[in-house]
């Protein structure tokens, strides 16, 4: 099982509370690696989330490739960012991929302390310099 396959499987068990209970939807990923299409429907409920191999309509259904979906996991890119360069093309509710965003693991969809090059000229807080 490879790292795609490990967050999908246990997605219900990683994802409880991390979602607002309103929030309710489907999120299929099609995602292209090794020649194949693999297809993960996400469900949204309860504050969490569930996902299963299934092409079935959804909501919002995301387009990628595998490589571009374990960079998201691992941190390396952000589900925004990838959508304005194409490398997520996403269809139906958008809403949906942007409340993805919380059930990645914890360091990934995030950025990491800038640069000290960027970090010593960036806007501080308060707009003081």
């Amino acid at each position: 099982m490879d790292d795609i396959d490990r967050f999908f499987a246990t997605l219900g068990e990683t994802s409880v509370g991390r979602l607002p209970p309103s929030r309710h939807g489907t999120i299929r990923f099609v995602l292209h690696r090794n020649g194949a299409v693999d297809n993960w429907l996400v469900t949204f409920a309860g504050g969490g989330a569930t996902a299963v191999p299934d092409d079935r309509p959804a909501g919002c259904v995301v387009n990628m490739s595998g490589e571009w979906f374990e960079n998201l996991l691992a941190g390396r890119d952000h589900t925004v960012s990838m959508t304005l360069r194409d490398r997520a093309a996403v269809e139906g509710d958008l809403t949906l991929f942007l409340t993805f965003r919380r059930l990645l693991p914890p360091l990934a969809d995030t950025r990491g302390p800038l640069p000290e090059a960027v970090a010593a000229h960036a806007p501080r807080p308060g707009g003081g310099e």
